[in-house]
C-alpha cells in the first residue's frame, strides 16, 4: 500500500476513473464510518477497505473490483489516516480471497 501511497498517482489509487462509486459510497454512509463525523467541519474520504495495491499485485482478482462499492467507506480525515497506518481495519464485502 505505501508503494501506491508514495507514487501519488490518481490513477494508481483510482481516484480518476471511479467518481460514480466515490458519490453512491458517500449516498450510501453519509458519515464517518468509524467515529459518526458527518463531514460538515471536515472532508470525508472515501477509503478502500483492501488496498488498491492488493488488487494490482494480485493474479486471481481483477484491479477494477478494488473500486467496487463493497470495498469502500466513508471516513473522515483522522480515521482515513488511522486506517492508512493500520490502527483501524474495516471489512470488507468483496467475495474474492487474497
Amino acid at each position: 500500500m505505501l508503494r501506491c501511497l508514495a507514487a501519488g498517482d490518481p490513477e494508481v489509487l483510482g481516484r480518476a476513473r471511479h467518481p460514480d462509486a466515490r458519490r453512491r459510497v458517500r449516498a450510501r454512509d453519509e458519515v464517518c464510518q468509524e467515529c459518526g463525523d458527518d463531514g460538515s467541519a471536515t472532508y470525508l474520504d472515501v477509503h478502500h477497505t483492501v488496498p488498491v495495491c492488493t488488487f494490482h499485485e494480485s493474479d486471481t482478482v481483477n484491479v477494477a473490483d478494488a473500486h467496487d462499492e463493497g470495498n469502500l467507506v466513508l471516513l473522515c480525515r483522522s480515521c482515513h489516516a488511522r486506517a492508512g497506518l493500520g490502527q483501524l481495519e474495516f471489512e470488507s464485502t468483496l467475495e474474492h480471497s487474497f
